[in-house]
């Protein structure tokens, strides 16, 4: 059931890099699990995936016309198996496929291999088990690699956002008997993938890639909204209307601040999916943001709001055509405070330094134990694209250090940005706090706060609105630092700038 790694010097190295201590997995603890070789048996601390099939380096090479061939999987989790069939593989992705270390797409198909779809829980934060297929996931593009960058921007948006975003699980791939490296499964953004998370019924699901503003399909429903934004006035309510029938306004708020705030450069002339359920509204999925998380001051909003970015006539006419949608919807003033205000919520939620550091410290600590193998592997593996190896542990906390100072310093310069162009005024700071969250906690607009003491930051001149919500077993009773018993409090900011407010849940 093992497979063996040929080189019994690579086996050595792999055991002095690797610390073999257990490390965490959503709040639990991650056994270890091993692969056996010819003379030892080497540790890993996460799951890892033994995939066989025939030719392989003759159909890598193959990227111009890439085949998807039969291949078996077996998955093994605690060092147990769990999973084994049949299955079809193809490369994944369009530039990666050019970089040594390929991500390789799985599908289960009991029709044309006889596959047994996984019955094993592979993401932890997914309900769902049956699943068609996935991808093994190589590191992407990113100028600094840290081996979770897209992972981490997906999950920052998993608690405090209404977006489809990809689950991360990092594994050890190992092909016909050959150690691989790190990778990490991610799910398909396709309809059984939406179908996945909602049961909807894939005939009931309409899916359209767009690339440069086009569809890549023809949807007349899809065609009509956009050619609306496209040519009506949506400062009008009639013509607002239109659209809001049609698409789902909170996902595309979010989906568009998720990605200014991310600075994903690739994006929005390529990388947008969007669905609906038939008859329904439109809605935007989140994916590959490998080139996002690099340019702190980048104004990202500016470049798709404003078109003063780039200089290249043709570049230049796909993200004109990219941007339509966001660009007329801008020029309504209800849906432009909709926006900021949500702007704001997030970055004193999803994107608060403290909440995002600490997941990337968590995804960090999740994979250590098997970084220093997967650069050992690599590092000498390198072609003509290989612009982003990692050749050292040091290398590798220096990227995570330059991903982290992203994290940190990116909400002032969009709160900068925000407010010098939507002229927002003074940002005030109120401190939160209920004595604790089995209580209840604190709703500012949109957003629940992260922590039960917590200060936010707010624009002066966008409305707010705070709410007290208790847990099961309390109600609400007063708050202290403002003179009202209401659940629901619309203070000015001159009336609560620089105060404490505490919301006081009593026991039913």
């Amino acid at each position: 059931m093992y497979k063996s790694i040929t080189s019994p010097l690579l086996a050595l190295i792999c055991m002095v890099l690797i610390a073999c201590q257990p490390s965490s997995r959503e709040g639990g603890t991650k056994q270890n699990t091993s692969q056996k070789t010819e003379d030892q048996t080497i540790s890993h601390t996460l799951d890892y995936i033994e995939l066989e099939l025939e030719n392989y380096e003759e159909w890598a090479a193959n990227i111009k016309n890439p085949q998807e061939v039969p291949a078996n999987i077996t998955y093994f989790s605690s060092d147990k198996e769990v999973f084994s069939s049949p299955v079809g593989v193809r490369l994944s992705g369009i530039f990666i496929k050019k970089m040594p270390q390929k991500s390789i797409s799985v599908e289960f198909s009991k029709k044309t291999y006889g596959s047994t779809k996984s019955k094993h829980n592979i993401w932890p934060n997914r309900e769902y088990d049956d699943v068609d297929g996935f991808v093994i996931r190589a590191h992407g593009n990113p100028l600094k690699n840290t081996f979770y960058l897209d992972g981490l921007a997906n999950l920052l948006l998993e608690e405090y956002t209404d977006l489809e975003y990809s689950s991360h699980e990092p594994v050890i791939l190992y092909l016909n008997g050959k150690y691989q490296g790190l990778f990490n499964l991610r799910e398909k953004k396709n309809k059984d993938f939406i179908n996945n998370l909602y049961d909807l019924g894939k005939e009931n699901i309409e899916l359209l890639e767009i690339t440069g503003g086009r569809a890549n399909k023809v949807n007349q429903n899809w065609l009509e909204m956009f050619n609306h934004c496209k040519n009506k006035d949506l400062t009008t309510a009639e013509n607002y209307e239109f659209v809001k029938d049609r698409i789902d306004i909170e996902n595309f708020i979010d989906y568009h601040i998720s990605e200014t705030f991310l600075a994903n450069i690739d994006w929005p002339m390529a990388n947008v999916k969007v669905w609906r359920k038939k008859g329904g509204k439109w809605r935007w999925l989140f994916f590959d943001c490998d080139r996002g998380l690099q340019n702190i001051k980048f104004n990202s909003l500016e470049h798709i709001t404003g078109l003063n970015q780039w200089d290249k006539e043709r570049v230049n006419a796909r993200l004109n055509a990219a941007s339509t949608m966001i660009r007329a919807l801008m020029k309504n003033l209800a849906f432009r405070e909709q926006f900021l205000i949500r702007y704001q919520d997030l970055l004193n939620s999803a994107f608060n330094p403290e909440t995002s550091l600490a997941l990337s410290k968590k995804l960090k600590t999740l994979i250590e134990p098997e970084v220093g193998r997967q650069i050992s592997y690599w590092k000498d593996k390198k072609n003509e694209f290989s612009y982003n190896t990692v050749e050292s542990l040091s290398m590798w906390e220096e990227n995570i250090g330059f991903q982290d100072r992203f994290l940190k310093e990116r909400p002032k310069v969009i709160y900068k940005q925000l407010g010098d162009s939507y002229e927002l005024g003074e940002i005030y700071t109120i401190s939160f706090e209920v004595e604790d969250k089995k209580q209840g906690k604190i709703k500012v607009n949109t957003a629940f706060l992260p922590k039960a003491k917590f200060v936010g930051k707010y624009f002066k001149n966008l409305p707010l609105s705070i709410e007290a919500v208790p847990e099961t077993g309390y109600n609400f009773d007063h708050w202290e630092g403002c003179d009202s018993k209401k659940k629901i409090i619309n203070p000015t900011s001159k009336s609560l700038q620089g105060k404490q407010l505490k919301a006081v849940f009593v026991k039913v």
